[in-house]
C-alpha cells in the first residue's frame, strides 16, 4: 500500500488501532474469524511463542493482530493460538479495518511466501503453480532460478499477471498432477506458449520448415512432461526419431535422484530447457548439453495461451 493510501485511511478514521490484553477466551473468539486461505500453520513457530509466554518473556511489539475490512483475521494466528495454549493473557496492538491487500506487504512473524501473499489478496495460486510460473521467468544467464529471482513482494503482481495469461495450462498441469518437478513443468509451459508463434512464422513463409513430429502445442507439451517424468506417455506414441530428448532428460534426472542429488540449480534448469527445446523441435539427442543462451523466447513477452484472455 502506498503512503498516500495509508494516510487516506488514517485521515478518514477507518482504521481502528488499540492496545488490548488478550485472554485465552478472547483469543479463541478472534481465531474464529481466521480466514481459510491464511498461511500454512507452523508448529515450530507456535512452540516458540508458547514457550516465550509461559516463561514470562513475551512483550508487546509493533507486530499487530490484524483484521481486514471484512472482519477476517489476516495476521496473528500463531500468536493468538499461543495465548490459548499457554493459558496466559498477553498484550497486543490490534488493528481493525485494514484493506485486504495490506496482507500482501505485511512481513510479520513468519515471512509470507509469494503464493500466500497473492492468495490473501484474493488472487489464489497454490505453492507449486507459483513456483512453476516463476521458473518460466528465469533469467537463463543468471546464477539463480526464477524461484530465487522472483521473491520480493514487488514481484507479486507481475508473477500473477503471467499466471493469468497462461492459467488454463498451469491449472491443467496441476489437475493432471504434472506440476512437479517445477523445471519440467516450466519447460512444458515454454513449449506450449512458443509453438504457436513458430507455427505462425511457418505459415507466413513457405520456406520455413514445420514441426517434424506433427503434434499440436498442447499435445507436445503434455507428451514432454509425461516422458520426462516417467519415461512413458499415456495417450501418445513415443517416436524414437523425435522424442529422445525427453527420455534423455528423464534418465539424467533419475540418475541424480538415485545419487540423492537435487534438481534445483541453474545448471539443472539449463539442462531441462535445452532438452525441452530440442524436444519441441523434434530433434533427437544422445546427450544433453546446456545451451549458452536460452533457446526459447522471453516467456513474459509471449501472448496468452488462454482461450479467453482480456
Amino acid at each position: 500500500m502506498s503512503g498516500h493510501s495509508l494516510n487516506q485511511y488514517l485521515n478518514e478514521s477507518v482504521l481502528s488501532i488499540d492496545v488490548e490484553y488478550i485472554s485465552p477466551e478472547k483469543a479463541k473468539l478472534y481465531l474464529a474469524k481466521n480466514f481459510s486461505d491464511n498461511r500454512k500453520f507452523s508448529e515450530k513457530n507456535l512452540r516458540k511463542h508458547v514457550q516465550s509466554m509461559v516463561n514470562g518473556d513475551w512483550t508487546i511489539s509493533t507486530d499487530c493482530i490484524g483484521f481486514d475490512n471484512h472482519g477476517r483475521l489476516i495476521n496473528g494466528q500463531h500468536r493468538l493460538t499461543a495465548v490459548v495454549q499457554s493459558e496466559t493473557t498477553q498484550p497486543f496492538i490490534v488493528v481493525r479495518n485494514l484493506p485486504s491487500s495490506v496482507a500482501q506487504v505485511l512481513d510479520l512473524g513468519k515471512k509470507r511466501m509469494m503464493h500466500e501473499r497473492l492468495t490473501i489478496a484474493g488472487n489464489y495460486m497454490n505453492i507449486n503453480v507459483c513456483s512453476v510460473v516463476r521458473n518460466t521467468l528465469t533469467n537463463y544467464t543468471s546464477n539463480f532460478v526464477g524461484t530465487v529471482q522472483y521473491t520480493d513482494p514487488n514481484h507479486d503482481n507481475f508473477v500473477y499477471k503471467i499466471y493469468t495469461k497462461h492459467s488454463e495450462f498451469f491449472d491443467l498441469l496441476a489437475e493432471k498432477n504434472l506440476i512437479k518437478p517445477s523445471f519440467f513443468a516450466a519447460a512444458a509451459a515454454k513449449i506450449y506458449a512458443e509453438m504457436p508463434q513458430i507455427a505462425a512464422e511457418h505459415a507466413r513463409s513457405k520456406y520455413a520448415p514445420g514441426f517434424v513430429h506433427g503434434m499440436e502445442p498442447l499435445d507436445r507439451a503434455i507428451h514432454f512432461i509425461q516422458l520426462a517424468c516417467t519415461g512413458s506417455s499415456p495417450g501418445y506414441y513415443t517416436d524414437p526419431n523425435f522424442d529422445t530428448a525427453a527420455i534423455r532428460l528423464k534418465d539424467l534426472w533419475s540418475t541424480r535422484k538415485a545419487q540423492n542429488k537435487h534438481w534445483s540449480t541453474i545448471h539443472e534448469y539449463r539442462l531441462t530447457i535445452s532438452a525441452a527445446y530440442a524436444f519441441m523441435k523434434g530433434k533427437p539427442l544422445k546427450t544433453i548439453k546446456p545451451s549458452q543462451k536460452d533457446p526459447f523466447r522471453l516467456f513474459s513477452s509471449l501472448p496468452s495461451t488462454n482461450k479467453n484472455y482480456a
